[in-house]
């Protein structure tokens, strides 16, 4: 796709039918975590063992860090890079790395506060109270993992795509801004309430990404931008969006 390129005019002419089975495959990684493994309303009392990437490896059950890296793909990735990005894990060398608000805290304690932002962050996004999420200090220093459990909680507010610097090229291409200090899911509503009335076009919905392409190469950072009417959650644009 060049800069040439009519994006809303691509978006018109997206066949919704090729990506049936993407979609599919998403629904049923989002049900796992949503349904089955880590559920709502677990959160107020989850373990650190169940959440921290490094614990229990081998175990049966993934930790949610592991899980939401490594087993939901179709949900969008954020595999790779920094382990930074789950706001504290244990390396390797059984040492704790904690995001600087929690540097200096016992594991225990770093735990209970990065938790109690989570459900802050949960409570808010459901009353539609999202500029609160802003306000929360540690979950910025995770925001691709947070940004992808908002996305997995509450599709119908996030878009499945948790990488700071493609949204910012989105919101570029699509017409909106992105302030330089924007959150992550700040950034990824601006693109979801993008719509263009003048050619009867609703919410749009990006799909397919290849993160593995440098930052500047539109043609391999956006093949495809869909959109339907408004509302209508049947295209939840879920397919292979992009990492933090």
């Amino acid at each position: 796709m060049s800069e040439t390129v009519d994006v809303w005019a691509a978006a018109a002419e997206f066949d919704r039918s090729t990506v049936c089975e993407d979609q599919t495959a998403a629904e049923g990684d989002r049900k796992r975590v949503v349904d089955l493994l880590f559920p709502l309303e677990k959160w107020p009392t989850l373990p650190l063992e169940h959440y921290a990437l490094g614990l229990n490896p081998s175990g049966a059950t993934m930790t949610y860090c592991r899980f939401m890296e490594f087993g939901t793909p179709h949900l969008g990735s954020i595999k790779g890079g920094s382990a930074a990005k789950h706001i504290m894990y244990r390396h390797n060398s059984g040492e704790w790395r904690l995001a600087a608000p929690l540097r200096g805290m016992e594991p225990q304690n770093a735990w209970e506060l990065l938790r109690a932002q989570f459900l802050q962050a949960f409570t808010a996004v459901a009353a539609g109270d999202f500029e609160a999420v802003d306000d929360l200090e540690v979950l910025r220093f995770g925001s691709a993992l947070v940004t992808k459990s908002l996305a997995t909680y509450f599709p119908e507010h996030f878009l499945p795509v948790y990488s700071a610097d493609h949204l910012r090229k989105f919101l570029a291409l699509l017409g909106g801004t992105s302030g330089a200090d924007s959150p992550t899911w700040r950034s990824n509503r601006r693109v979801l309430r993008i719509d263009g009335p003048r050619r009867g076009l609703g919410t749009i919905h990006v799909l397919g990404i290849d993160t593995e392409a440098p930052p500047h190469e539109e043609a391999a950072r956006l093949r495809t931008a869909l959109s339907w009417p408004a509302g209508d959650q049947r295209g939840s644009g879920y397919g292979h969006p992009g990492t933090g």
